[in-house]
């Protein structure tokens, strides 16, 4: 189905997307069966603006409007959903460099590579304060596209100076060089494997104080990715996380149309051992995969709806903006599930061609079931919207 760009979208960084398809299909198998970007095709990304469509313009980022990042990992993953997730997860965590003064990002930018970010933001480690910084140790996983990146964002728990817990408890995340830490390989797992999802551990090392960052701070840029500074903070760190994950959204997506694309040309060309007639010309694959095509697209454009009407909260701060940010959320988590039941609609009605790695569309399979195991995709996240919907104060 043809796409219309959406107003809100820059149709140049959907291009330079798109544009990348063919060579990243021709990488697939050796992304997924060496369980990283190939050099070549992270670079190719890097130059091409993909890896850090949230960043600042300060640090040569396009500061992109969410749509449009979603629509560029769309593309991504339509390809391949282990090339998207790295890019998304490259954008999600550059979106936080927009807490980092413009001094620090020129000194954290490397030329001709700018600023390449993995990370995880959960607070599996500890920041002590020590004069001009922190100490910082802990252990992080999930952290995804480190091959390819100069900088690993750690989310900590500040402690006071002897060593103990605040009270009450502050959260803060450390801009820390990949070459100050350790990359341990954990990554076995059932999909996404192009992804390579590693731990990363650091022990003691020193952060000064201008690379330590949260949303919940004032931002150092003024564009609604970051949120004005009359913004409560709970509301700038709300905002930020709704950000990353229509990202997320965007990668399950781009899986599940993806997966319609390898079902119409497997369907044309491939019958079965018990039938002769191709899969194109049965009802029951025909069925489905019309029940795929409109699964997705509904689930998009409840996600695009979402996704604007929070952005309209966030430019004209609202006076409480729980309720578009309720509704991004909920569509969000809603796509990355119904990209999943799609997905898995195309891989049985294609009955045992479908196991078979040279079809790929197994590989869609592993990679979606993968995706949604994220938090953004997660029971919590209808829970949550339940709870706001039916004005429940437990």
């Amino acid at each position: 189905m043809p796409v219309v760009e959406l107003d809100e979208v820059d149709p140049a960084v959907v291009e330079r997307a798109r544009a990348l398809g063919p060579r990243i299909r021709a990488a697939a198998d050796q992304i997924d069966a060496e369980r990283r970007l190939p050099t070549e095709l992270s670079d190719a990304l890097a130059d091409g603006e993909l890896l850090r469509m949230y960043a600042p313009r300060a640090c040569g980022g396009l500061e992109a409007h969410p749509l449009t990042a979603m629509r560029a990992i769309e593309e991504l993953s339509r390809a391949d959903g282990a090339t998207g997730w790295v890019a998304m997860i490259g954008t999600d965590l550059s979106l936080l460099l927009g807490w980092i003064s413009d001094e620090t990002l020129h000194e954290m930018t490397a030329p001709g590579r700018g600023i390449r970010i993995a990370g995880s933001i959960p607070s599996d480690g500890t920041a002590t304060p020590v004069d001009g910084g922190y100490r910082v140790s802990g252990r992080w996983d999930f952290v995804s596209g480190i091959d390819h990146s100069d900088w690993v964002f750690c989310g900590c728990r500040v402690l006071d100076r002897d060593g103990g817990p605040t009270d009450p408890a502050v959260v803060r995340g450390a801009f820390v060089p990949k070459s100050a830490g350790e990359v341990i390989d954990t990554w076995s797992v059932l999909g996404m494997h192009g992804t390579r999802s590693a731990d990363f551990v650091l022990r003691d090392v020193f952060v000064p104080a201008n690379r330590m960052a949260w949303p919940t701070d004032r931002p150092g840029g003024t564009s609604p990715l970051y949120v004005a500074a009359a913004r409560e903070p709970e509301d700038r760190y709300r905002f930020a996380l709704t950000w990353m994950w229509v990202a997320h959204a965007g990668n399950a997506l781009g899986i599940g149309r993806g997966a319609i694309d390898l079902v119409q040309d497997l369907s044309a060309r491939k019958a079965s051992t018990a039938s002769s007639v191709l899969l194109r010309d049965r009802p029951a694959v025909q069925t489905r995969v019309a029940e795929a095509e409109a699964i997705v697209s509904a689930a998009r454009a409840y996600v695009i709806e979402g996704t604007r009407d929070a952005w309209l909260a966030a430019t004209h701060c609202d006076a409480d903006p729980t309720a578009a940010i309720t509704h991004a959320r909920l569509a969000i988590a809603h796509a990355i599930n119904e990209s999943r039941r799609a997905v898995d609609l195309l891989f049985h009605a294609v009955g045992t061609n479908a196991i078979f790695t040279e079809n790929r569309l197994e590989r869609s399979f592993r990679d979606i079931h993968t995706a949604a195991h994220h938090g953004a995709g997660s029971p919590a996240q209808f829970t949550a919207a339940g709870k706001f919907l039916l004005g429940s104060t437990d």
